[in-house]
């Protein structure tokens, strides 16, 4: 199975998960805004090409904050501005982008791809497969101890069968370690995409670092497993 992991918001601890990415040969991608609008501190420029030499970076918009209701000009400028500014901390292009707060529109959608982005990433969960639109890329679980309702109603929102067996399997699980194992199993007997993703700032307020660095330990032990970005993914996986 390929395992893909995604990391919002360019808080400075993504370092730390990077360091843990990097101890078990794993890969990341991390979306960085310029600013944050909800008042949390954002990598510098010299943080985010020291990530960019190892893993993939994406846009974010210049202020996290939601798009859809933006003028078509604005919401241009926050895309494209955005993505500007880390090529030039990276000095290499970016190709992906991550919706703030999972919300996009056929406006936000055109606006990505008008940037010159070649994929963006959502936040609908339980995928284990790519869609056919890679400006609509899905995840499967995020890094983060929900509770069993907030579940319902991200699988409510778009109740398709190619969701049920993950949905089921993390509605099952008592706790994250068990949904995130359970999702990889579902993976592995399909040959599938496990793709986790979270905020590093979640993982602090939650002291949940154990937790990673166990949970990228044991998908690195399992047989057959490939680490990709999500670039990479979104490339590859089609052809494998």
């Amino acid at each position: 199975m390929i395992v893909t992991t995604s990391w919002d918001d360019g808080y400075p601890a993504d370092a730390k998960i990077a360091e843990l990415l990097a101890k078990h040969g794993a890969k990341g991608t991390f979306y960085v805004p310029d600013r944050n609008a909800e008042g949390r501190p954002v990598m510098t420029p010299g943080e985010v090409e020291r990530l960019a030499r190892t893993f993939e970076i994406g846009g974010h918009s210049i202020d996290h904050i939601v798009l859809t209701a933006l003028d078509p000009a604005e919401l241009a400028r926050q895309i494209t501005t955005n993505k500007h500014s880390l090529e030039r901390a990276t000095g290499t292009p970016l190709h992906g982008f991550c919706y703030v707060r999972g919300r996009y529109n056929a406006a936000v959608k055109a606006a990505v791809r008008n940037a010159g982005y070649t994929y963006a990433r959502t936040v609908e969960s339980f995928h284990t497969k790519l869609k056919a639109d890679p400006f609509d890329m899905p995840v499967t679980l995020q890094f983060y101890p929900h509770a069993r309702a907030t579940y319902a109603r991200n699988f409510a929102k778009a109740p398709h069968p190619a969701r049920a067996k993950a949905f089921a399997a993390a509605l099952r699980a008592p706790d994250l370690e068990a949904r995130i194992a359970a999702c990889a199993d579902a993976c592995r007997r399909t040959n599938g995409i496990l793709h986790l993703w979270g905020h590093s700032w979640e993982l602090e307020e939650r002291n949940l670092w154990q937790l990673l660095d166990d949970t990228l330990e044991r998908l690195a032990g399992m047989p057959n497993v490939r680490f990709l970005t999500n670039h990479e993914t979104v490339t590859y996986a089609p052809q494998l």
